[in-house]
């Protein structure tokens, strides 16, 4: 399979600052062995390679801009028994990946990248808590601009706009709150709110829970014919905060 992909990255300086706006432009080419176990589990082993660049879209024009090559392996173990990945009631989902990026198949440099995430809930009427843990690390090598972790959002930090926090390793204690407002025409409106301790660090050595930012958030969702929505608030513990809007992002 091919893909032409294109993305906005932002840098942010320690305020939360927009200090740079990059436009990465990738074309890449895949293949994929996939064995699913009914409809609850899947395992997926690729292999990937391309092209791409960042282009410095706004912020200083001395910033570099980067031409690089993609050549990567990856797999990953996911099991699904969740309700709705959006808007999580009941059941749980987890994942397990590793992705590989070799020069021998390509790429420019060598890193190695491990994942799991983690999601549950448990619901009561109309009630539902949810809990969950992300940890992605960089455990070889070291990932470029396009590669490197970012977060923001809910499940991601809700007190950070979106790719407002990167680092080469990251981790994510998530404890939440959905309420089912009304049912609209066969679609359930909710009113949500989570608490989350989020950081993200270049040094795996750095992962402690005491440094992680504490962010909490409220948030009503729909989930809309055109895909699920949310419009909340969210802040963290240094007082700073940000609207969202989310349309089509999971837990």
């Amino acid at each position: 399979r091919g893909f032409y992909e294109t993305a906005d990255v932002r840098t942010y300086d320690g305020d939360g600052n927009n200090t740079a706006t990059y436009e990465v432009r990738q074309l890449t080419t895949s293949a994929a062995w996939v064995r699913e176990f009914g409809s609850q589990g899947a395992l997926n082993i690729g292999i990937r390679r391309g092209l791409g660049e960042t282009l410095v879209a706004t912020g200083d024009p001395a910033l570099p801009e980067v031409s690089y090559q993609i050549g990567d392996v990856s797999a990953a173990l996911t099991l699904d028994r969740l309700d709705n990945l959006y808007f999580p009631r009941q059941g749980y989902f987890a994942r397990i990946g590793m992705l590989g990026s070799r020069k021998a198949l390509g790429a420019d440099s060598n890193f190695v990248q491990a994942d799991l995430d983690f999601i549950g809930a448990r619901g009561f009427g109309k009630h539902a808590l949810q809990y969950g843990l992300r940890l992605h690390s960089t455990t070889s090598g070291t990932a470029p601009l396009q590669s490197i972790y970012r977060l923001g959002g809910r499940g991601r930090g809700i007190g950070y706009r979106r790719n407002e926090l990167s680092g080469q390793n990251y981790a994510v204690l998530i404890g939440g709150y959905l309420y089912e407002l009304a049912d609209v025409m066969g679609r359930s409106a909710y009113f949500g709110s989570t608490v989350e301790f989020t950081n993200a660090w270049d040094q795996r050595s750095q992962l402690r829970l005491d440094r992680s930012v504490v962010n909490a958030g409220v948030y009503l969702g729909f989930d809309s014919w055109i895909g699920p929505m949310l419009f909340g608030y969210g802040v963290r513990e240094s007082g700073d905060g940000t609207l969202f809007l989310e349309i089509g992002q999971q837990f």
